[in-house]
């Protein structure tokens, strides 16, 4: 491997690196909105930040590690899963956390089936963002110099 193409790989990560940070910034902002604006709207509140949590989860990991679009996405997925089984076996409550504190409201109290399919339309999402993130190159941009 020539020395330009291992730079060109490395500036490459920097800034999907540098993508998946602001994407992960606009999705904390579209979450505390949404928490926030449509509090009182149950659907918005529980289904559409269900699926953004992926996504949320997927593009944290991103920026500290790339990885390809279908691991990612599986990782995320599996994350949200083990978060909902902490649901069901109501792991916050056992571990003592006050109902208001933070630990208690991300792990939460409630397990849901329809809160898991959720997770998989956020995991398919990100799959289609991410992968199109880290999509090839053209060949003209091999004629650009970084």
């Amino acid at each position: 491997m020539s020395k330009n193409t291992v730079v060109k790989q490395r500036n490459s990560t920097k800034r999907q690196r540098l993508v998946f940070a602001v994407l992960w910034l606009i999705v904390t902002l579209c979450i505390g909105l949404m928490l926030t604006i449509f509090r009182h709207y149950p659907v918005i509140r529980g289904d559409v930040i269900d699926i953004f949590a992926i996504p949320f989860v997927a593009f944290f990991l991103a920026m500290i590690r790339p990885m390809p679009a279908l691991l990612l996405s599986i990782i995320s997925l599996l994350i949200g899963i083990v978060v909902e089984v902490s649901q069901y076996l109501k792991l916050a409550d056992k571990l003592g956390f006050e109902r208001e504190s933070f630990a208690h409201q991300f792990l939460g109290n409630t397990f849901s089936w329809h809160d898991i399919g959720m997770y998989c339309l956020g995991a398919v999402l990100t799959y289609w963002l991410v992968s199109w993130i880290q999509r090839p190159t053209s060949p003209c941009d091999d004629a650009i110099e970084y």
